[in-house]
């Protein structure tokens, strides 16, 4: 209540939240972000005028009864809408490979390749509310960053260089 501690919320459904949204509303309270936000895509402009981003998937959908109407266009919808969208991942391995699911962004929803880029990059440190040292390579941030044997978005595209804090952290 106090705005000290940044507000995620697990949400998948519409209804869920919209009604979620209502409640903190009435409380004065922003959100950061609905973490899954599937079902997004139906309430973006509800979304993006409360201020909240939806850190989502960019195309798991039809997995459990919360997930049938989520669509692997729900990201580029949302971000056109007005909403800061990321792309997250459950899954280990998946993390791994964001680029790709970036990539996604591009093939069904025709973001072009430098928005897409930022689904993994800008969005996720903004909604984390850790921009001001990762997300983008600017001045005085951590210079954390990836040389890709490919333009990042590429299938064929593998990590040559990780670099952390503008140190060499691995190379291939």
């Amino acid at each position: 209540l106090e705005g000290r501690c940044q507000v995620h919320c697990h949400a998948y459904r519409q209804d869920e939240i919209l009604a979620f949204l209502e409640v903190m509303e009435a409380f004065g309270i922003r959100v950061a972000s609905l973490e899954h936000g599937l079902e997004g895509y139906k309430v973006a402009d509800e979304i993006a005028a409360h201020g909240a981003g939806v850190a989502t998937f960019s195309d798991w959908w039809a997995y459990k009864f919360e997930v049938y109407d989520a669509i692997p266009y729900a990201g580029a919808l949302m971000h056109r809408r007005g909403v800061r969208v990321a792309f997250k991942s459950d899954s280990s391995d998946l993390a791994r490979r964001l680029n790709t699911e970036a990539a996604k962004a591009v093939k069904y929803g025709g973001l072009s390749e430098e928005e897409a880029l930022r689904l993994v990059t800008l969005h996720p440190a903004q909604l984390l509310g850790i921009d001001a040292h990762v997300g983008s390579l600017e001045p005085g941030k951590d210079a954390d960053f990836v040389l890709w044997s490919h333009p990042p978005l590429d299938s064929r595209a593998i990590c040559l260089q990780t670099w952390i804090d503008g140190q060499l952290y691995f190379e291939r």
